[in-house]
């Protein structure tokens, strides 16, 4: 099993590198080895050590298009997180809310946009989450409850 430490020409708001380590279930998934820091605008999230991501969750057919790792991989995990989690957020107003999955997608949406992903490519990603993304939302919830 290898360690990875993928680092960015363009990190964004990304202020740490993505250090994983493949997890050995053979499942496809990656467990981080550090902290994953993300600084917004508005919002602050840390994907702490011990997460476990597949990173972009590509459909094989679609692999050609989008690929599970690129410049997106980092938003790609913090949306992953995102997903699972459901860090609270300040909305309107001063209410903290539980994320939505809208924001949630907008999120990654603009870390890849800050992360120097292409037009295309993020609009493919950013669609993709919003048309296939709700039972990925609806696993998540199941498994956290």
């Amino acid at each position: 099993m290898d360690d990875y430490r993928l680092p960015s020409d363009h990190p964004g708001n990304f202020r740490t590198y993505l250090d994983v380590r493949e997890a050995p279930d053979g499942e496809g998934k990656w467990t981080l080895l550090s902290p994953l820091l993300y600084v917004g605008n508005t919002d602050s999230f840390t994907v702490p050590a011990g997460f476990r991501t597949d990173f972009a969750s590509v459909p094989a057919i679609f692999r050609s298009l989008v690929s599970k790792i690129g410049a997106h991989t980092k938003a790609a995990v913090l949306h992953d997180w995102l997903y699972h989690e459901r860090p609270f957020v300040q909305a309107a107003f001063g209410v903290v809310l539980p994320i939505s999955r809208k924001d949630a997608d907008g999120i990654f949406l603009r870390a890849m946009r800050e992360s120097g992903v292409g037009w295309w490519r993020r609009t493919m990603a950013y669609q993709a989450v919003r048309n296939g993304g709700l039972a990925a939302w609806n696993k998540a919830r199941a498994q956290n409850s």
